[in-house]
């Protein structure tokens, strides 16, 4: 598989590819973020954001079991998280299925 793209000039950005934003906002979002939610609300996203960066990570460089176990650690504190912040109405269906990404990952595994 062909190494990850890195973000171009940004004075590109109206050519970059999906991949390339995805390298540039993820990390760029929490100094931006941090003051503008709540404490709670910037925990929750920086779930998100590892979430979004390991299942990348890993993808590109081939999942391991531990891989798939720091995985479903991080589903479950985002999981915890966004139920303590919204109260289990904001638990739906989609959010349940992150906790099962690891066996994904791990029917994955090369």
């Amino acid at each position: 598989m062909e190494a990850s793209r890195i973000p171009r000039n940004a004075s590109h950005t109206g050519f970059w590819k999906a991949e390339e934003w995805q390298k540039f906002a993820f990390p760029l979002s929490e100094p931006l973020l941090y003051d503008l939610v709540s404490k709670d609300q910037f925990e929750l996203w920086q779930c998100v954001a590892r979430i979004v960066e390991y299942v990348y990570g890993e993808g590109r460089n081939g999942w391991s079991e531990e891989g798939a176990d720091v995985l479903h650690q991080l589903c479950l504190r985002h999981n915890i998280l966004l139920e303590a912040e919204y109260g289990l109405r904001a638990c739906k269906v989609v959010v349940h299925n992150l906790l099962h990404l690891r066996d994904v990952a791990s029917d994955l595994e090369v």
